[in-house]
């Protein structure tokens, strides 16, 4: 047997596995250029946040049309997983859709989303309603285990996961953050906070999150 067709035995049988990988098991990360995607596989759950725009005006320098929203779910024993999806600038508002998250029978991992209804001020979501939803691709790795509500009116960052070294930065009711680790012995999350000016990151009180859709008590 010649290096080359060892070479195409071993491609072909990466490209066909990756086509089997069932979604708790698809990697964490960006999926095209619009699904920011986390899978946590300890607790089968997946979460993310979806925007896109487009339709680019001059004369104001703005797009003229947008779909952003936050989702969270919990995979099912045969892969799939029913998600919760809720606008940005709704999140505590009531007005939500259930829908679906699949893994793509495609050679690289991918996925496809699908709601029951058009989200408030997501303009062009109609692919979305179809039996077949676009179908979108992985892109790049990151180290992302769930997106979380803060559910307190201020939840404030440390420096470590034990010692009581507080810092001034915190982060408010219905914010979203992104886990990055989880200390089991401490009751600190370690997350990412991207503000309108700067991004956030530190370890802050696990009891202060929910999942997206919940409604937090500070909004009650």
């Amino acid at each position: 047997m010649t290096l080359r067709s060892l070479l195409a035995i071993l491609w072909f049988t990466a490209f066909h596995a990756n086509a089997e990988l069932p979604l708790h098991q698809l990697p964490s990360g960006l999926y095209g250029e619009s699904l920011e995607l986390a899978i946590n596989p300890s607790e089968k759950t997946v979460s993310g946040f979806f925007e896109s725009e487009g339709g680019y005006n001059p004369q104001t320098d703005r797009m003229t049309w947008r779909c952003s929203f936050y989702f969270s779910g919990k995979i099912k024993t045969d892969g799939d997983s029913d998600i919760v999806a809720v606008a940005v600038g709704l999140m505590n508002k009531g007005i939500f859709s259930k829908g679906t998250l699949t893994t793509a029978e495609t050679p690289t991992p991918a996925v496809m989303l699908k709601l029951e209804r058009i989200l408030p001020g997501c303009s062009r979501g109609e692919d979305f309603l179809s039996e077949n939803p676009p179908t979108i691709f992985f892109s790049e790795r990151k180290k992302w285990i769930e997106f979380r509500m803060v559910s307190t009116r201020q939840s404030y960052f440390y420096k470590t996961p034990f010692v009581q070294n507080q810092t001034k930065a915190y982060v408010t009711c219905g914010d979203i953050v992104v886990v990055m680790d989880k200390e089991p012995k401490s009751d600190r999350v370690q997350v990412d906070y991207q503000g309108l000016k700067r991004a956030t990151s530190g370890w802050i009180r696990q009891a202060d999150l929910l999942n997206i859709g919940e409604t937090p008590a500070c909004r009650r």
